[in-house]
């Protein structure tokens, strides 16, 4: 199976999380959102980017919110709180 496959086959329940790929340095993150799922809040230790590859998703962090849709990208900082709330079935990537 291809990593396009395994996207567009990861269903909408909830709040899914799959490690798709992972070298030395970084690693790919398949997440999918179901409409009005939240993907609580955290930091990451690193850098990462999430980038919407379907949906909409409304990205919380620092007091702000940002509105997501299809094709948008976001940088998180390190260490920065954030959380992740779907206005509709939404999937996404997150590199880091």
């Amino acid at each position: 199976m291809t990593i396009r496959d395994d996207i567009r086959m990861q269903p909408f329940q909830g709040f899914i999380n799959r490690k798709i790929a992972r070298k030395q340095q970084w690693e790919l993150l398949s997440m999918s959102l179901e409409t009005g799922a939240v993907f609580p809040e955290h930091h990451s230790p690193v850098k990462a980017w999430l980038v919407v590859i379907q949906g909409a998703l409304d990205f919380h962090m620092e007091g702000k919110v940002y509105a997501l849709e299809t094709q948008d990208f976001i940088e998180i900082p390190a260490r920065i709180a954030h959380c992740v709330t779907a206005r509709e079935n939404s999937k996404f990537l997150v590199i880091r």
